[in-house]
């Protein structure tokens, strides 16, 4: 009974442990570690190991276990075993777990990182007896981690070395960071920046500018560039450049803001000097009435300048680039080469005068003339006519003045203080019938004048020898040829004493002016009659800028009759925003003489605003004193119209052709596309406009588009079958385009009103973009702020940049095709066509050129020549065929062994392929030349006929040196080629080293 017992007690207990077995196994398999027993040699001989180090590794665990196929250590990275087993040995003394990080070499050839830990189980008298640990995959978090690194460690030389200020600010603009250059700039420490709010360094006036670009860059996630202000503790104040832009994570998820700042003071002041100067030049060369010319030695014009306020005529050929012949008649010409190269050679100013004939007339000038520069003059050039005209005019005064007094029309005459003639001009032969010299000493009375005339004359004449005053009759004669008006002025003679000494008369004959006085009061009537028929407004304001005057024409304009206008102030005629330029022109016209000329916005009756030309001239007195003024107006409001639209198409037109050139300045489709939206945006003044590409199969997408800041973005949108079906396709093929002025009433399908609503658009303007034939897209303008009524000529407009849009995108796509072609080409001549590696060409090319980088850099170079044991044989037993399949399975496999961008695998020979590694040392070369042995080893190609294993081997010669110029790249192949024959010579399969240098 009891062995019964025994015998159950056995069987529970073999249970139970099976259980855990299987348990244990269950755990070990999920784990996504491998579990691993192993002993404490150098070949880390595996008891065992679990089926995870298949994810691991790539090999199987029965290849470790008790190293059935290979040694765990032979896949371990030949750098990190001693780094290994030293941290090993140390952690066992230590009687502590040990825990590690190195590289293994993947059975695929690539470098993966693992993380293993571990610790001894030591024996009864205290030796290790075997290691216990987990091995785990770490290779992304590694990778992560070393390119963050860098990542910091370049970011940190950046802003330690930049020349600018650098600083990084979280989502609330505290500061996070800041380099020495932007503390040097914005005057505090790097932990004041950190500790108080650096938004104070900023000066006061600058801040609300200031955070209104900051708030958009955080509302619209856009970047920032302001020029502002800093005050710094010094309180000196300076200008800075400023940008700040969103720093964002993979996921688009914005973390803080980076910025930069750059001092500009200096720039500012700079520009500040430089408009000041510029200024006050202008205003000089404005001020002077003089014409200024700048001539080179050859008498080129380089220049010319006359003040705003000049009115000296110029020749019409005074252009820039014209030779001084072509501008003056040739001894003109003859004579200022003369003077410039005076000036040229003494370094003096030349100084004289000319005569020149200017529009029909002469003129006369004086120019001052100086060296500007070696091979320039400045020349001064000023109108002297009116001032030579009076010089002569003086010269030849008395002259003239004795002529004009005997043949003036008017009677001259001298009278003594007895009322004798003195003298008496040939003009008074004409009217009394008697010479002048019979006057002589005579009186009026004594020459028998009639005697109420002669009264009338002496009473006056007498008043002007007893107050001094000039004194005015008027009286009839009865002349030769009938009776005669005349009008006589006397006036007194003074001696030096002060005394009336003689009387001078100057009498008129004013007939008829007398007789047209009676016509003058007939022709008011006449002009009263004309003003009221006038088809321009008449208007006569008085002193005080009050209407006195109005004609129906005024009315018709206006709207006011002229019982409601008349009395009233003229503002009544003109808007609110306009009166100060009209009290500018009524202050003018009152302190000059003549009329003045305007064109000024007036409001109606009805409050319309019209625009007037007014023709406006004071009313003098015979006194000199302004008594009012009188205005002509016409209404030229439908010509102004014209006028403004004429420009604005002007303006479009040059607008168009700018755009046209920039969509043509480039052949990039990118560019083009983005260059072409943009424009259009601006132009039109819409809020998207964007191009629908229209792809082969019908399909189609939003590929760039420009948007204002508060319109949603819709780029990679698809439009819906329904709302753009494929038989719009063919209309917008035959040149159609669609003008949308209104969503709501647009007589449209109700899912388009739906898409509308949507992408919120009001009103679009859609054109066809063609490139050739065939319908490439659509130039769509959306405008969603209001409704819009599009003008024929923005669709005009439109489509004329639509078919320049379309051109350049013909071309881009050409270029494209032409590229693409290229470079297929080029890759083709640079390879081998069977084994799709670099031919011999392209690695004489490679070699050469690296080689030179190296002597440049001084930095080493390694080249490996591989060649495939005993190919002649394996060729006469498997054929060519199989040759070539052996070929390109060998390149595959070096290719694969090859990683960097940098290395350049070639087909050197029939059976030869070679490997140029640019900075690589004698370590990383037998690094690579082992991978590649092993790679093409694991291929297991079968060769029966090798004499070194029973499959495709490579024997491979490896050469390292540092460039320099004492060798070329031949000696390196050169040292190649003697490892690779020695490695025959040494029973192939291997490898050979041969350094220089």
């Amino acid at each position: 009974m009891s062995f019964i017992n025994r015998v159950n007690e056995r069987k529970i207990a073999e249970s139970v442990v099976k259980e855990r077995k299987l348990s244990v196994e269950s755990l070990i398999n999920n784990i996504p570690g491998a579990i691993y027993r192993r002993l404490y040699d150098s070949y880390w001989t595996m008891e065992f190991i679990s089926d995870a180090i298949a994810d691991i590794a790539g090999y199987s665990a029965l290849d470790f276990i008790d190293n059935q196929i290979r040694s765990f250590a032979s896949i371990i990275y030949p750098i990190d075993r001693e780094i290994i087993e030293q941290s090993i040995y140390k952690s066992i003394n230590c009687k502590k777990p040990y825990i590690l990080e190195y590289r293994i070499i993947h059975a695929n050839g690539s470098i993966k990182w693992v993380y293993e830990k571990g610790q001894a189980i030591l024996a009864n008298l205290g030796d290790v007896e075997y290691l216990d640990g987990a091995i785990f995959d770490i290779t992304d978090r590694k990778i992560a981690e070393l390119s963050l690194q860098e990542s910091e460690y370049r970011y940190y030389t950046l802003t330690k070395t930049s020349p600018v200020g650098i600083f990084r600010l979280d989502l609330q603009g505290n500061c996070l960071y800041a380099n020495q250059k932007w503390c040097e700039i914005a005057g505090i420490t790097l932990e004041e920046a950190l500790e108080k709010d650096w938004i104070t360094t900023i000066y006061s006036d600058d801040r609300e500018r200031f955070f209104q670009e900051f708030n958009l860059v955080t509302s619209n996630k856009t970047s920032f560039k302001l020029e502002f202000r800093l005050q710094r503790s010094d309180s000196k104040i300076i200008w800075v450049l400023g940008q700040i832009v969103a720093e964002k994570d993979s996921e688009g998820k914005i973390l803080g803001y980076v910025g930069s700042l750059t001092d500009i003071s200096e720039n500012k002041q700079i520009e500040e000097e430089l408009r000041y100067r510029e200024a006050k030049i202008k205003a000089l060369l404005d001020a002077i009435p003089d014409l200024v010319i700048c001539l080179k030695k050859d008498g080129t014009l380089l220049e010319h300048q006359t003040g705003k306020n000049s009115s000296m005529p110029l020749l019409s050929d005074m252009k820039v680039g014209n030779n001084i012949y072509t501008i003056l008649p040739a001894r003109l010409g003859q004579q200022f080469m003369i003077n410039i190269e005076k000036t040229l050679n003494t370094k003096e100013m030349q100084t004289w005068e000319y005569q020149i004939l200017i529009h029909g007339n002469w003129r006369f000038r004086e120019c001052r003339m100086m060296a500007s520069g070696k091979d320039e003059v400045i020349a001064i050039i000023r109108d002297v006519t009116e001032s030579k005209i009076v010089e002569i005019a003086l010269h030849e005064h008395q002259k003239e003045l004795k002529t004009l007094i005997e043949n003036v029309p008017d009677i001259i005459a001298r009278f003594d203080r007895q009322l004798r003639h003195l003298y008496a001009n040939t003009a008074v032969e004409k009217v009394t019938g008697m010479a002048p010299k019979v006057f002589l000493g005579k009186t009026n009375r004594e020459l028998g004048m009639p005697r109420q005339l002669v009264n009338y004359w002496e009473k006056c004449m007498e008043y002007v020898f007893a107050k001094g005053k000039a004194s005015e009759i008027e009286f009839e004669y009865n002349t030769p040829t009938g009776i005669r008006y005349y009008h006589a002025r006397i006036v007194p003679e003074f001696s030096e004493q002060g005394a009336v000494e003689t009387i001078l008369a100057v009498t008129r004959d004013v007939t008829k002016q007398k007789l047209t006085e009676k016509a003058l009061e007939q022709s008011e009537q006449k002009f009263s009659l004309h003003i009221q028929n006038s088809p321009v407004a008449v208007i006569e304001y008085n002193l005080n800028f009050t209407i006195v005057e109005w004609n129906p024409a005024a009315e018709k304009i206006f709207g006011y009759t002229k019982n409601e206008i008349i009395g009233y102030p003229g503002w009544r005629l003109i808007p609110e925003n306009e009166r100060a330029l009209v009290g500018e022109i009524w202050h003018n016209l009152l302190n000059q003489t003549g009329g003045y000329r305007s064109t000024n916005k007036n409001i109606t009756k009805d409050g319309k605003i019209i625009i007037c030309e007014w023709y406006n001239t004071p009313l003098i007195a015979e006194n000199g004193d302004y008594i009012g003024v009188t205005c002509l107006a016409e209404d030229i409001t439908d010509r102004v119209q014209a006028e403004l639209s004429l420009r604005q198409q002007i303006e479009r037109e040059k607008l168009l052709l700018t755009i046209t050139q920039r969509i043509h300045e480039s052949l990039n489709l990118e560019e083009i596309l983005n260059t072409g939206v943009r424009e259009v945006r601006e132009l039109i003044n819409s809020d998207r406009v964007l191009i629908y590409r229209i792809w082969a199969d019908g399909t189609g997408c939003v590929v760039t588009e420009a948007v204002v800041p508060d319109c949603e973005t819709i780029l990679g949108r698809t439009f819906p079958v329904e709302v753009f079906p494929l038989e719009y396709h063919r209309l917008y093929s035959q040149g159609r385009f669609y003008a949308m002025s209104d969503r709501d009433s647009a007589k449209i399908p109700a899912c388009l009103v739906e898409f509308l609503y949507e992408l919120s658009v009001r009103a679009k303007l859609v054109v066809p973009l063609m490139a050739g034939e065939n319908l490439w897209g659509l130039l769509i303008a959306h405008h969603c702020r209001d409704v819009r009524d599009w003008q024929p000529s923005e669709i005009s407009l439109l489509q004329q940049l639509a078919t320049q849009l379309g051109i350049a995108i013909q071309q881009a796509l050409l270029v494209e095709q032409m590229e693409l072609a290229n470079a297929e080409l080029k890759r083709l001549a640079c390879l081998d066509g069977l084994t799709q590696v670099a031919n011999r060409r392209h690695f004489n090319e490679y070699l050469e050129r690296e080689w030179r980088r190296m002597i440049r850099e001084q930095n080493p170079i390694a080249l490996i020549l591989c060649d495939i044991d005993y190919f002649k044989l394996y060729n006469d037993t498997y054929g060519h065929l199989a040759g070539d399949s052996c070929l390109q399975q060998v390149a595959d496999a070096i290719q694969r062994a090859v990683q960097r961008p940098a290395d350049l695998v070639a087909r050197y020979g029939g059976e030869e392929f070679a490997v140029i590694l640019p900075n690589t040392n004698t370590e990383g070369a037998l690094t690579v030349a082992e991978k590649i042995r092993t790679y093409v080893a694991a291929l297991q190609i079968s060769h029966q006929e090798s004499q070194t294993s029973k499959y495709v081997t490579l024997s491979l010669g490896v050469a390292v040196t540092i460039p320099c110029l004492e060798f070329s790249y031949q000696e390196l192949i050169r040292r190649a080629d003697l490892g690779l024959y020695e490695a025959k010579s040494q029973g192939r399969d291997r490898i050979i080293l041969k350094s220089f240098g």
